[in-house]
């Protein structure tokens, strides 16, 4: 009985603080502070309603920025277990002889969390590690809690203001992602992945997995050491505007610091499809002078091709600030377009596109932007799927962190640049000179059989013809010459019909100008027709 009364206090609160989110007389300041108080009570119910909010905090679709922001706090929260519990759950999961190995554990937890807990420690080998407990019961708690929740909720959608939301779908993919995240194995694969998708690249690493000291709810890694990405973040703050700093025996230059996130995410979520979930300061270290570790891989996400595309598109149509191609993306990437008013949608993304055009940077951010735009949208129908509001968690997480360290950078200006050389690098790869060279030679010799085939198969059809007793006129002598000279410039025409066609093509591909192409078939089209 208590769980159910617990999920009850709990919808009736959200669904309350849904409904102040859509009032427009209310302020920012008045969003923060009935987010707040939403916050305050949910601490107070637990560990699945804690991390249960943690994943609306990022539901830009539902929220508005201030609300979500304010929800953001929960990210670090975790009772303490006490550290004896720590080291009976060690003992047990791992097993005496595996238990063994290691040599003494710090009694303070370099980390607390909603699922589990992290403490330092040092192996007979000499090794120094970071060990992560997974609560006692908590998978037992998240399923009673789960099944409470989504029972009341369920209930409750016979509201139609309810049901409009949706949120039994928000209990599914919470439980999505906590799955994920209680499996410390999946964790060690995940951080593994990661690290081999950056392997030629010095600047990014994981930590190393122990998977001798590692079970579904232990994971042990590689302790790195460093300064971590809050303390980097305050440092700079608190020393602005000086481009480098010295934290301990590393020296941090903002401008290289700056670059490595801006490629980092574009790298991840662009190209590998493979993304850190979850990059927020805490599972940042400054590992190197010119050096960034992630730790905490038990969120990420994973894409195929087709959402990774539709997640550049959509990003490149911001950064092209192209209300039309904005639309088109939100339309192509949404889960149902039932309900979705399509004139309010151009409406209003070609308001907010205008905002962001005429309003200098500070007074109106990319993440505000980006996040007004997903939020905006879902008001008109649109139904964001779970991978991309991940997505946009990552990208704004980290342009949140590059604005903390220096206000000026703008998030988009540091893709542009690197936008352009993936489409080069992809036209380089795609279309090599020797399978450029090899493509046209196929191309000549269809087209220098066709030409050469032509007249024969042309006769072929004349006797045909003769046979079923159609009258045909005879060429003369004279008229067979006509007819090879023609051949003759009509082979030449289709040369140059490719040649144009594969110079203005390159030339599109390179610049992406679609007048180009029109050019090219106008251009083509004269040459084969023109006497």
């Amino acid at each position: 009985m208590i769980y159910l009364v617990k999920a009850f206090q709990f919808a009736t609160k959200l669904l309350n603080l849904l409904q102040e989110s859509r009032k427009e007389q209310n302020s920012s300041v008045e969003l923060h502070e009935k987010a707040l108080k939403f916050r305050k009570f949910v601490q107070t119910l637990g560990p699945t309603y804690v991390k249960f909010t943690q994943i609306l905090s990022v539901r830009y679709d539902i929220f508005p920025q201030e609300v979500c922001e304010e929800l953001q706090y929960l990210l670090d929260e975790g009772e303490e277990i006490h550290f004896t519990t720590i080291l009976e759950l060690l003992k047990r999961r791992l097993g005496a002889d595996k238990y063994k190995k290691i040599r003494t554990i710090e009694r303070e937890p370099i980390g607390v969390a909603s699922l589990g807990q992290v403490h330092k420690a040092y192996l007979r080998n000499g090794d120094v590690v970071a060990i992560k407990v997974e609560r006692p019961e908590i998978q037992q708690i998240i399923v009673k809690d789960l099944t409470a929740i989504r029972f009341i909720l369920s209930a409750l959608s016979i509201i139609p203001k309810v049901k409009k939301v949706e949120l039994v779908k928000y209990v599914e993919e919470f439980e999505y992602w906590t799955v994920r995240e209680l499996d410390y194995i999946l964790e060690g694969h995940n951080i593994e992945e990661f690290g081999a998708n950056f392997r030629l690249e010095k600047r990014i690493r994981v930590p190393k997995v122990y998977w001798d000291l590692t079970a579904d709810k232990v994971l042990t890694t590689e302790f790195i050491t460093g300064a971590s990405g809050k303390l980097v973040v305050k440092t700079f703050k608190d020393n602005y505007p000086d481009k480098v700093v010295s934290i301990g025996k590393i020296t941090i230059d903002k401008k290289r610091l700056i670059k490595i996130f801006a490629e980092t995410t574009f790298t991840q979520t662009f190209i590998h499809g493979f993304a850190h979930g979850d990059p927020h300061p805490s599972n940042i270290i400054a590992s190197g002078d010119n050096e960034v570790t992630l730790i905490d891989f038990g969120i990420v996400a994973k894409l195929n091709t087709t959402q990774t595309n539709q997640f550049k598109n959509f990003v490149e149509a911001m950064i092209k600030d192209d209300p039309e191609a904005v639309v088109k993306c939100m339309l192509e990437t949404s889960e149902s377009n039932a309900d979705v008013n399509i004139e309010q949608l151009k409406i209003k993304v070609t308001e907010m596109v205008s905002k962001y055009q005429s309003a200098s940077f500070k007074e109106y951010s990319i993440t505000r932007f980006a996040l007004g735009l997903m939020y905006a949208s879902a008001q008109q129908g649109i139904r964001w799927p779970r991978y991309f509001t991940i997505l946009g968690k990552i990208v704004m997480t980290y342009d949140g962190i590059m604005q903390s360290l220096d206000p000026n950078v703008n998030l988009f200006e540091e893709y542009r640049p690197l936008f352009k050389k993936y489409e080069t690098d992809q036209f380089t790869k795609d279309f090599k000179i020797e399978k450029m060279a090899l493509n046209m030679k196929d191309m000549l010799e269809k087209f220098s059989d066709f030409a050469q085939n032509a007249p024969a198969t042309a006769t072929d059809i004349l006797e045909n013809y003769q046979k079923e007793g159609v009258r045909v006129k005879v060429i003369n002598e004279k008229h067979s010459e006509i007819a090879d000279y023609e051949k003759k410039k009509l082979r030449m025409r289709l040369w140059v019909f490719i040649l144009v066609l594969l110079f203005f093509g390159i030339i599109y591909l390179v610049k992406g100008i679609d007048n180009f192409l029109v050019i090219a078939v106008l251009l083509s089209l004269f040459l084969i027709f023109n006497n």
